[in-house]
């Protein structure tokens, strides 16, 4: 599966997006469904947020471009970037 190369995933045009939305890009994930045998994919959107965290934590040097081709993230670590993403941002816009 072929990805248009970003600089930072997180930041694209809103065509872009659009664009991405349409071809039902779908980002794979290092887990096969035990109900049908076939391999997990997530939205590539999703795996844009993942992927903000990864960064945070492990830098660029590898795009999430390059991840994909690589398999993906694994089941439990795209959870847990998911989650920390979540809850980071939870606490960088405060209460309210």
């Amino acid at each position: 599966m072929t990805h248009p190369n970003t600089t930072h995933a997180t930041h694209i045009t809103p065509e872009e997006a659009e664009r991405r939305r349409q071809e039902r890009h779908m980002f794979p994930i290092q887990a096969t469904c035990t109900c049908t045998g076939k391999r997990v994919e997530i939205p590539w959107e999703w795996a844009e947020i993942a992927y903000a965290e990864y960064a945070r934590r492990y830098g660029t040097s590898q795009s999430l471009e390059r991840l994909a081709e690589r398999h993906g993230f694994g089941m439990y670590e795209i959870i847990d970037l998911l989650v920390s993403k979540i809850n980071n941002d939870s606490l960088n816009r405060g209460p309210g």
